[in-house]
Parts: C-alpha cells; sequence; structure tokens
C-alpha cells in the first residue's frame, strides 16, 4: 500500500456537473474581495440582517475542499488519471 499527498488537488478539479453550486462568502471573505477589485463585487454585496454582517454569493466552477462534489470531482479526475497509466 502506497499512500501520496498531492498538493492543491481540489484547485486543479474541474466541476462538471449539470447542478449550480453556490457558495456565501462572508464578512471578512467579502470584504477583502471588495477592497481588491470593487469594480468586480461591490455590486454583488449583501447586507445578511440576520448575522448583521456583509456576504457574497457566488457559484463554483472548481472544485473546493469541504464540498462533496469536489471530492467526487477530484477523485473521478485521479481515477482517470491513474488508469490512463495502467
Amino acid at each position: 500500500m502506497t499512500t501520496v499527498d498531492i498538493p492543491g488537488t481540489f484547485l486543479q478539479a474541474n466541476l462538471k456537473t449539470d447542478e449550480e453550486i453556490y457558495m456565501v462568502l462572508r464578512e471578512k471573505m467579502a470584504e477583502l474581495l471588495c477592497e481588491i477589485d470593487p469594480e468586480k463585487y461591490e455590486a454583488h454585496k449583501r447586507w445578511d440582517e440576520k448575522k448583521g454582517e456583509y456576504i457574497i454569493y457566488t457559484t463554483l466552477n472548481k472544485a473546493v475542499y469541504g464540498t462533496i462534489q469536489g471530492a467526487i470531482r477530484f477523485y473521478e479526475e485521479l481515477t482517470e488519471f491513474l488508469k490512463s497509466r495502467g
């Protein structure tokens, strides 16, 4: 048995799915994105009344660690790669 660590694996897996996968960026991340590129992100920033913080809703096109879809896509891509190598 062999164990291998593949750095950045989830960042390399594209999400190929018919469904849209949404992610909520809260408070600090939403603010940082607006500081980095206000023209792109400021229009998407919303105030969350319940939490009392700014949020940005976004869709994903790359796998993100911690999502089921991301884990499935990475597994599929890794399996395809390993099979192609025999």
